[in-house]
C-alpha cells in the first residue's frame, strides 16, 4: 500500500528513481539561481561591501549546491537507466542508449581518453536518441515541444562542433544560420511545453505562469535588460535577439508547466522540466549537458505514467 501511494504521488515512477531525480533538480536549480545568476549580477547591488558576509554565505551555498548536483548527476544517470529498464515500456532501449552514449563519452573525456570534439558529438547523439525515446512514450501533441528542444540543442551544438572542427584544421563554414534556427526552436520549445500537461490547466498554474511572464517582461525591458539577455545566453544558450515578449511568454509557459505538473502529481516530469531549464540549450559544459540528458531521461520515465497514459497508451 505504501509503495502504491508513493507511485501515485510521483506520477507512477518507481522508487529509487524519484528521490534521486528530485534531489538533483533541487540542487541544480539552487546552483542556477545562486551561482549562475545571483553571483553574476551581485555587482549591481548598491553597497555590496556592507553585505559581504551574507553574500559570501550565499555564494558558499551556491558552490555547495554545484558540487552536490555533480555528485547526484553521477548517481542519477545510472539510476534513471535502471528505472527505464525496469519500466520496460516502448522506447526505453533508445533512452538507455542515449544515457549510455553520454556516460561513456563523459567518462572517457574526464579520464583524458577523448577530446572535446568526440564528447560534443556523442552528446548530440545522446540528445537525439532521448528525444526519439520521448516520441515513443508521450502523446503526439506532447512530443512537439520536445522535438523543438532537440532541434534547438542540435543546431546550437552543431554550431559549436563546426567551430571546434575549424580550429582543428577542418576548414571554416559559415553556419551562423544554425544559431538563428536554435533561437527560434528554443523559444518554440518553451512556448509549447504546456502541451505536456495531461489535464486542463488549473487557475493556480495559469496565475503562476502569468506572474512569471510579467516579471520576465519587466526584466527584459527595464534597466537590467542587457544583463537579462547576457544571463539568458550564459545559462540557457539563447542569444536574446527575439522580442522581449517572446522570452517573457516562454518563461511564463515554463513556470505554468512546472506548477501544473506538480499539481497533477507528475513530480518526476516536473523535475525533468526543471533539469532542462538548468541545463540550457547547447554544449555549454559537461555538467549542464548532463543535466539535459538526465532531464530528458526523467521525462521518458514520466511519460510512461503521465500524459501518454492519459492518451490511452
Amino acid at each position: 500500500m505504501a509503495t502504491q501511494r508513493w507511485r501515485q504521488g510521483m506520477g507512477g515512477v518507481v522508487p529509487p528513481v524519484a528521490p534521486v531525480t528530485v534531489g538533483l533538480a533541487v540542487a541544480a536549480a539552487t546552483e542556477l539561481l545562486i551561482l549562475r545568476t545571483f553571483t553574476r549580477t551581485a555587482i549591481h547591488i548598491p553597497a555590496l561591501e556592507v553585505m559581504r558576509e551574507p553574500y559570501e554565505a550565499l555564494a558558499f551555498v551556491g558552490r555547495y549546491a554545484y558540487f552536490l548536483s555533480v555528485a547526484l548527476l553521477v548517481l542519477a544517470l545510472p539510476t534513471l537507466a535502471y528505472g527505464l529498464a525496469r519500466d520496460g515500456r516502448r522506447g526505453w532501449p533508445l533512452a538507455a542508449a542515449g544515457i549510455g552514449v553520454f556516460g561513456v563519452a563523459a567518462g572517457a573525456a574526464a579520464a583524458g581518453l577523448a577530446g572535446r570534439l568526440p564528447l560534443d558529438l556523442a552528446t548530440l547523439l545522446a540528445v537525439v536518441l532521448l528525444v526519439g525515446a520521448l516520441s515513443c512514450r508521450w502523446n503526439v501533441a506532447a512530443t512537439l515541444p520536445f522535438a523543438m528542444l532537440g532541434v534547438a540543442f542540435v543546431t546550437n551544438g552543431g554550431y559549436t562542433v563546426l567551430q571546434s572542427a575549424g580550429q582543428q584544421g577542418a576548414g571554416t563554414v559559415d553556419a551562423a544560420w544554425l544559431l538563428t534556427v536554435g533561437e527560434y526552436s528554443g523559444a518554440l520549445f518553451a512556448l509549447g511545453l504546456p502541451l505536456v500537461v495531461p489535464r486542463r490547466i488549473d487557475r493556480v498554474s495559469a496565475a503562476t505562469g502569468i506572474l512569471v511572464g510579467l516579471l520576465a517582461f519587466g526584466m527584459f525591458i527595464g534597466g537590467g535588460a542587457a544583463t537579462s539577455r547576457f544571463l539568458l545566453l550564459w545559462n540557457e544558450g539563447l542569444s536574446g535577439t527575439l522580442p522581449a515578449t517572446v522570452y517573457a511568454a516562454a518563461a511564463g509557459a515554463l513556470a505554468l508547466t512546472f506548477v501544473a505538473l506538480l499539481r497533477n502529481q507528475q513530480v518526476v516530469a516536473a523535475m525533468g522540466v526543471a533539469l532542462l531549464v538548468a541545463g540550457g540549450v547547447g554544449l555549454h559544459n559537461t555538467y549542464q549537458t548532463g543535466l539535459v540528458v538526465a532531464g530528458l531521461a526523467a521525462l521518458c520515465l514520466a511519460g510512461g505514467g503521465g500524459a501518454a497514459k492519459e492518451a490511452g497508451e
